[in-house]
């Protein structure tokens, strides 16, 4: 329950000959111990509208929350400062007297002027001038705190009702002249600040129970309720998370998030100041903010490197468009015949294609949710200006199949969990066949470095979208609503994303004309040579000259960027390789294995040429034909030393053992023109010999060391592999 609490000042003032008006203020908010008590200390400040008016009296009411405060008069503190304290012009102590009473549930503070004062009785020499239009603080109050949760409202504001009329200054010795009423009050009171942790520009920081022999400290990992009374505050910039429960940030205050700082708000943000909330970003990073709720307005940085296209999502909502990019001088002025044009597009799924160039006229708002390409002439932050996005978000996708690529983009003020497969990450959240392509459930992010897409999904590491970031997903059906919730956000400043993968992994890269492309096969437990939904992931390369993907061993139509299969069944796979080529020409292929065994052998089958290549010790060069969409010539073939391989792809099959070290014996058929080579168990061909067509040939190896080899056979476009184990 509120009560309301009367002070009483009597404040004298002398030297003018006609009524003047005072105004009044609250200033400098902080939290102090007092023995051992923690108080909430502020200063009245006052000031006139005319020179020399001399304090003689004068009364302050006050209302204030007793719940959060001692309603005792001995456990209030109160001072007073300035021009109203310490010596006059003679060196004689000025004569005030400060009186405390309680009346009920009304506190009463008489400041008084000393009327038994010498030369002729009080003069204007004996008292403290209040400065013409200049803030002054008159008083300090210290008041002791009772609620300890740090959640409590102060209440405190003016009375202004009772402190009008009651106001005089000194004209002469003895006498005495009222200032004009009413007095002028600021708008701004304490009523709504908490006393849990709070900012002024004067004394910075202080917080409730964080003060060690009276040094005060602020404990960030503590969660309780903040108030920023004026100033520029900020959290630190340590990347260390700083917590909070209620904030509010004071008109004409700012609170900033600095780009390594990590703010969460578990219940409220409320911004009275126009753009009194900043989020910084620059080269090392972006500043995070998670917070339950948010009123007011806001401005966020996002950090872009000059000479790329950035797909970017606005953090903040409500933005026009042309107002940011009135306001946003560093996005490139795009040369084109109509000179007004920027460098900013948004992604039109019916024709994936790009939209012409916004312009500074263009209408409508930046969207919640909604991704747009983006390129700056500067290294440098864009600045986007709204309000904070909280609760969940729901985008609607369009179009389905090849026309169902979207650009959507993290709609808040920190990153989103992707894709670590739990309850909330962004991929479950989003269900595939309903949602989601089931053939492409994953998240599609520009790698600017690479100038091409990757995929996230289950079947890479567990990764963020940053604030900011914008990603394609493509829709199953058209109108599907993809959806964003609180549940996803989590603190990470960094600008990029960061991967460590675990899983063996086979990239295969193809290149021609000096364009490249790749695609990965993974191997993990539980994957199926058939679709997993969130582990293997369709294509998505718009408008590239070359494309490299694979068909699922158990195919499905669908072309994949990302194939996972299972980490149990890595020996004699044949994967379909499929090569997309604009100009054709010559074509060279390669292979980087990522933890895998080295037992384990990866080779490429060129069907047209008839030819097997260990990918983990060279490159295969040939050339296809312009405009090639080819999904039948190449073919990857994988071979585990580790198991039995018996040539299961002859009818008649292969049989191969070893005779000491000497010579390995291969029974079976084969046909003229056969080959045969001999791997140690790092893939190293150590042995190849011309097969005679029959049902037995014999391969002389002295000087084999005790080991596992494999033995490849092709025969008439067909490869066979065999596990011979050799003892000296």
């Amino acid at each position: 329950m509120k009560k309301f609490i009367l002070f009483a000042f009597l404040i004298f003032l002398s030297g003018a000959t006609m009524a003047q008006q005072l105004s009044f203020r609250f200033a400098n908010p902080r939290i102090i111990r007092l023995s051992s008590v923690d108080h909430f200390q502020f200063d009245v400040q006052v000031k006139c509208d005319a020179a020399n008016t001399y304090l003689w009296a004068a009364t302050v009411k006050l209302n204030f929350n007793t719940s959060a405060f001692s309603n005792t008069a001995s456990q209030w503190v109160v001072s007073p400062k300035g021009v109203f304290s310490g010596l006059n012009s003679s060196g004689s102590a000025l004569k005030y007297t400060v009186t405390k009473t309680i009346v009920g549930s009304v506190y009463n503070i008489a400041l008084t002027g000393d009327v038994g004062v010498s030369d002729n009785g009080p003069n204007a020499d004996d008292f403290g001038a209040v400065p013409q239009n200049t803030w002054t603080t008159m008083i300090t109050i210290s008041a002791r705190l009772q609620d300890f949760s740090g959640d409590a409202l102060t209440g405190i504001s003016f009375q202004e009702s009772g402190m009008n009329g009651f106001e005089q200054y000194i004209s002469a010795p003895g006498t005495f002249i009222n200032y004009t009423n009413p007095n002028l009050f600021d708008s701004r009171n304490f009523v709504s600040d908490f006393t849990g942790r709070i900012y002024s520009d004067l004394y910075g920081w202080s917080q409730l129970g964080s003060s060690i022999n009276s040094v005060q400290f602020v404990d960030w990992t503590t969660a309780t309720s903040t108030s920023i009374w004026d100033g520029v505050a900020n959290i630190p910039n340590d990347g260390s998370e700083s917590m909070a429960k209620n904030i509010l940030v004071d008109d004409t205050a700012t609170l900033t998030v600095p780009a390594n700082g990590k703010l969460t708000a578990s219940g409220s943000t409320t911004i009275q100041t126009a753009s009194g909330l900043a989020i910084l970003s620059d080269a090392s990073g972006t500043g995070s903010l998670i917070t339950g709720t948010a009123t007011g307005s806001a401005v966020a940085e996002s950090y872009m490197t000059t000479g790329s296209w950035h797909q970017v999502s606005p953090p903040l909502s409500g933005q026009a468009v042309s107002d940011f990019l009135t306001a946003t001088g560093n996005i490139t002025n795009v040369a084109t015949k109509d000179v007004t044009s920027r460098g900013m597009m948004n992604y039109v799924s019916s024709s994936n294609t790009w939209s012409s160039f916004y312009t500074n006229s263009s209408g409508g708002t930046l969207a919640t949710g909604q991704g747009y390409m983006m390129r700056t002439d500067t290294n440098a932050a864009v600045n986007f200006s709204g309000t904070i996005t909280t609760g969940s978000v729901a985008v609607t996708l369009s179009g389905s199949g090849d026309t169902g690529w979207n650009l959507v983009g993290n709609p808040y003020t920190s990153a989103i969990d992707l894709n670590s497969n739990t309850a909330t990450d962004f991929l479950t959240a989003n269900s595939p066949g309903s949602v989601l392509d089931a053939s492409y459930m994953g998240v599609y992010i520009w790698n600017q470095g690479t100038g091409k897409y990757d995929v996230i999904n289950y079947g890479t590491s567990a990764e963020d979208a940053a604030v900011g970031q914008a990603f394609f997903v493509r829709s199953a059906i058209d109108g599907a609503e993809v959806n964003f919730s609180p549940a996803m956000q989590l603190h990470v400043n960094s600008a990029s994303l960061k991967s460590v993968n675990s899983y063996p992994e086979i990239k295969l890269d193809a290149v021609i004309d000096g364009k490249n492309a790749s695609t990965s096969i993974k191997f993990i437990s539980g994957a199926t040579k058939g679709l997993d939904l969130g582990y293997d992931a369709g294509i998505f390369s718009p408008d590239s000259p070359v494309s490299i993907y694979t068909r699922l061993i158990e195919d499905n139509g669908a072309n994949f960027m990302l194939q996972c299969l299972p980490s149990n069944d890595f020996s004699d796979l044949i994967i379909p390789i499929g090569i997309d080529s604009k100009t054709g020409g010559e074509i060279t292929f390669s292979a980087t294995t990522i933890n895998l065994s080295p037992n384990r052998m990866v080779i490429l089958e060129d069907k047209q040429s008839k030819k097997f290549i260990n990918l983990q010790n060279e490159t295969y060069t040939t050339t296809i034909e312009a405009t090639t969409n080819e999904i039948s010539r190449f073919r990857l073939h994988t071979y585990d030393t580790t198991t039995g391989l018996e040539g299961e792809n002859l009818e008649n099959k292969l049989n191969a053992y070893a005779i000491g070290n000497t010579q390995i014996r291969l029974k079976g058929n084969v046909g003229s023109g056969s080959e045969a080579t001999l791997y140690d168990i790092q893939g190293k061909a150590i042995l190849v010999k011309n097969l005679k067509k029959g049902n037995l040939n014999i391969l002389s190896t002295p000087g084999l060391k005790t080991g596992i080899y494999l033995l490849l056979v092709e025969d008439n476009g067909q490869l066979h592999g065999l596990k011979i184990p050799v003892k000296e």
